[in-house]
């Protein structure tokens, strides 16, 4: 079974994650009533998310390999991301 209080890496994480999307709510909200553009902001919410839950799941799984691939896959990512906002930065 998987206790919350055994981990205290992974409580780093999902705390992390917690704040991050409530300031991230916060910016959004303000963009709103200020009728902004949000979309840069969505990308650095998205991108946050990910990379905070990837690290998450990372530190509370046992398997190596699963380890291994969920690394790979948020370095895989956000390779994918920063080539897009390179070619296409608006």
């Amino acid at each position: 079974m998987f206790s919350f209080f055994c981990k205290g890496k992974a409580n780093v994480f999902l705390v992390s994650y917690l704040i991050f999307i409530s300031i991230m709510q916060f910016i959004l909200e303000m963009f709103y009533y200020l009728h902004m553009n949000n979309l840069f902001t969505i990308n650095i919410f998205f991108i946050g998310q990910m990379v905070l839950l990837g690290l998450f799941y990372k530190s509370i799984l046992k398997s190596k390999g699963k380890k291994i691939f969920i690394k790979w896959c948020l370095g895989l990512a956000l390779m994918v991301f920063g080539i897009q906002y390179f070619i296409d930065p608006d």
